[in-house]
């Protein structure tokens, strides 16, 4: 990379390599560098008849009182060049000069386009985060993490002295909160009958039976088995160790 008319590299240690998936390693200049290097992932997620790729650099937060002031340093180094360049090496030759999907939309492709509405505040990703308060942080990790495979990139400190457990579900991050004094107050159970509120969040899946039986064999409760709520479309709930729901859904509309 040249930086101020000079070219600097910079790389790491290869921590996960799925050429289906994912691409990650950590990262750091080879000389001048930040006192502990950071993390890059380049994901792929099939998305409708093409391939959505996610380029995410995270693990600032290792960096200490300086984090804030280092990623805004690295952001500001960043412009349209750099995603030119991405593109060409994602794209055919032949597909560099026009980039239309000429495929037809699936059905929620066609409801997307119909929403002219502007939306009421600017996001800054494609995703919102989630943050679940939990009595015991190691078996929410047991779920979260071993059982569903998220990738658990940090913890940090959290209020009254606990603990943040950071895992990442595509680009979702889900903060587990190890309270350190937990409060009184405990969510209701039962799932969407058992109260208002925030009461079950969805992902979707590729194979749906085959995370809910991963879900059972793990010995988590499942109060929705596997059934098609519309032609085409799938759900299941399980239960994590808190009470918490989290649907399942597989769409092959």
């Amino acid at each position: 990379m040249e930086i101020d008319g000079e070219q600097r590299a910079f790389g790491g240690q290869i921590i996960t390599f799925d050429p289906a998936a994912e691409l990650s390693f950590s990262n750091n200049w080879e000389s001048d560098g930040w006192s502990v290097p950071t993390l890059i992932a380049i994901r792929l997620t099939a998305l409708y008849n093409a391939c959505r790729v996610g380029l995410f650099h995270h693990g600032f937060e290792r960096l200490g009182a300086d984090a804030a002031t280092q990623l805004q340093g690295y952001e500001a180094g960043w412009d349209s060049h750099h995603l030119d360049a991405l593109k060409a090496i994602m794209r055919p030759p032949n597909q560099q000069r026009n980039a239309r999907i000429s495929a037809t939309p699936t059905s929620a492709a066609r409801h997307r386009t119909r929403r002219t509405t502007p939306m009421a505040i600017e996001v800054g990703k494609d995703s919102i985060d989630i943050g679940i308060v939990v009595r015991d942080g190691e078996a929410a990790l047991k779920f979260y993490r071993d059982t569903l495979g998220f990738e658990h990139i940090a913890d940090t400190p959290a209020a009254r002295g606990g603990t943040m457990h950071r895992l990442m579900c595509g680009t979702t991050m889900v903060k587990v909160v190890s309270a350190g004094e937990p409060p009184e107050a405990t969510n209701p159970p039962g799932g969407p009958g058992g109260g208002t509120g925030i009461r079950y969040w969805t992902i979707t899946v590729p194979d749906l039976d085959a995370i809910t039986e991963k879900c059972r064999a793990g010995g988590y409760a499942v109060p929705v088995e596997p059934r098609e709520i519309r032609p085409g479309v799938r759900i299941s709930m399980v239960e994590d160790p808190e009470g918490n729901w989290l649907e399942f859904l597989e769409n092959n509309e």
